[in-house]
């Protein structure tokens, strides 16, 4: 059942996943994931959830807790390969992600076609610059979906995003530290509404949370 095997080579001491040189050994430069109704490509560089099983629930609690109309715009940052925000476009008028990884994007737009959606567009851009210059030809956004690095977002896009004032932020995090630090952050202009935690890595000590925070000039179903 193997799809794909890279041989990779890493000389750093640090824990990160940085590739020094890679080499495809065997079969397919990318593997395919499906979730619910919707396809992805993933290649080597590109970041998607191991836990298929936990992935769908988040995906679907993401969507669910949205509660989307078809008549808001959604920003994605840090999306990844577009895992979010294709399942959010099927309620939303549109999505634009945002992603610094270059092959992440690549991949990102081939899952847009594959699943042929045509209300969402990727962007290859440092989130902080985009939020700061490219960001001003879309400020129309009613919910934002920030799904950060173990670092959590910096004070200059933690800035950036209070300007930007959205109606609802849902922030997923892989680090709860940096989680709780980043909310109160926000909390000059953003209640908490809940937090729900996900296991994608069980008998670890690891875990996933999603909180759910609403503008504090804004009213939501959640109320």
């Amino acid at each position: 059942n193997l799809k794909s095997i890279y041989l990779i080579t890493n000389d750093s001491k640090s824990s990160a996943v940085i590739f020094d040189k890679k080499e495809l050994i065997y079969k397919d430069e990318f593997i395919f994931e499906e979730l619910d109704k919707f396809k992805f490509i993933i290649g080597i560089n590109s970041f998607f959830q191991v836990n298929s099983e936990a992935a769908l629930d988040f995906y679907r609690k993401i969507k669910k807790y949205a509660s989307l109309e078809k008549k808001e715009n959604v920003l994605d940052l840090f999306c990844g390969v577009g895992g979010i925000g294709i399942f959010l476009s099927e309620d939303a008028k549109f999505v634009f992600g945002v992603e610094l990884n270059k092959d992440a994007i690549l991949n990102a737009i081939e899952n847009a076609k594959i699943n042929n959606i045509k209300n969402i567009s990727f962007y290859n851009s440092d989130v902080r610059k985009f939020l700061n210059s490219e960001f001003n030809y879309y400020k129309d956004i009613d919910l934002l979906v920030v799904n950060p690095p173990r670092a959590g977002i910096s004070n200059k896009i933690k800035r950036a995003i209070l300007r930007l004032n959205p109606k609802v932020i849902i922030y997923s995090s892989c680090n709860p530290t940096t989680f709780f630090r980043d909310i109160k952050d926000l909390s000059l202009k953003y209640n908490i509404k809940f937090i729900e935690p996900f296991d994608f890595f069980p008998k670890t000590p690891h875990i996933e949370i999603l909180g759910y925070l609403e503008n504090n000039s804004f009213k939501s179903f959640m109320d």
